[in-house]
């Protein structure tokens, strides 16, 4: 809904998303914020077509969510180191099916809410080794100035959890 309203509810936005119930609270959302531009549709990243490309994907891709822990204390009782490999498979997956359906000079971010470079650094270094048509853009320019502390000199962005009430998130 954010990405709709920056776009001033123009062109299309396609939430893709395997959960109906995360797609009903999407629907619900844009209707209350009178949104018009986003369609929901039902799938798994990692294998489903579209007969299109698109000029922008944002893969909020799955994750252990080790970032979100502060307000997910519970997690840690029910999370363990096995999943962050489980998860990096299924993120390689998913940001390598995903990039065919990018136009040519089109944009692939990749983002969690981990904090772990599993999920994060080296899923986009491996990516980039294994895709050449891809070049790693670095966030800093597109960052409000407040943000830009948070750019790492590799090019992303990188929060941490902390006393301010940050997440983890890349």
């Amino acid at each position: 809904t954010h990405a709709a309203e920056f776009m001033a509810d123009r062109g299309d936005i396609v939430c893709l998303d395997h959960s109906p119930q995360r797609l009903n609270l999407v629907a619900q959302n844009a209707r209350r914020l009178g949104l018009q531009c986003l369609r929901g549709v039902g799938g798994k990243a990692e294998r489903i077509e579209f007969k299109r490309t698109f000029d922008r994907i944002l893969a909020d891709a799955p994750c252990s969510g080790l970032g979100v822990m502060r307000r997910h204390p519970d997690a840690k009782w029910r999370k363990g180191p096995e999943l962050i490999g489980t998860m990096a498979r299924q993120q390689a997956a998913i940001l390598a099916h995903l990039s065919q359906f990018v136009k040519p000079d089109g944009l692939l971010l990749y983002i969690t809410c981990s904090t772990e470079a599993e999920e994060n650094q080296h899923i986009v270094k491996e990516f980039l080794a294994s895709h050449p048509g891809y070049e790693l853009e670095t966030v800093a320019r597109n960052l409000p100035d407040a943000a830009r502390v948070f750019a790492q000199p590799e090019g992303w962005l990188q929060t941490w959890p902390g006393p301010e009430g940050l997440d983890g998130f890349f």
